[in-house]
């Protein structure tokens, strides 16, 4: 399997192997939001994700990633056999997976916390005004 597959180890700058790779593979037993989801995302590549943690709140199955079930190894190796074998199927998972990085960009985030602020305060502003 050496001449198709990179066991790295640890590695500072993983962007490289970004570029070198055909598919991302997160088989994850547990997860919170996994940055490294978004960053193989934006590399544009196609996603297999075991459905756990935050993993679901940022792909949806069949959409923006294959997503499988923790443990199943069986799952996890067909869908990795699909996005290998399916170009069409690779090509609409990169493709989809830009709404994915858009709906959790750094700014759409800010907007959604500084949303949050206004409601509280414009709620606080109503209550004051009933006084």
């Amino acid at each position: 399997m050496a001449d198709v597959v990179t066991l790295a180890g640890h590695q500072d700058d993983v962007q490289p192997y970004y570029g070198m790779a055909d598919v991302f593979v997160l088989p994850s037993h547990s997860e919170g939001s996994p940055n490294v989801l978004l960053e193989a995302m934006a590399a544009g590549l196609p996603v297999v994700a075991t459905s756990v943690g935050g993993v679901p709140e940022l792909a949806v199955n069949g959409r923006e990633a294959l997503l499988v079930e923790k443990g199943d190894i069986s799952g996890l190796a067909a869908s990795i056999r699909r996005i290998l074998t399916d170009t069409q199927l690779s090509r609409h998972l990169a493709c989809s997976a830009r709404g994915v990085l858009s709906r959790n960009a750094p700014q759409a985030y800010v907007r959604a916390i500084l949303s949050v602020f206004q409601e509280v305060l414009s709620m606080r502003a109503w209550s004051e005004d009933d006084d």
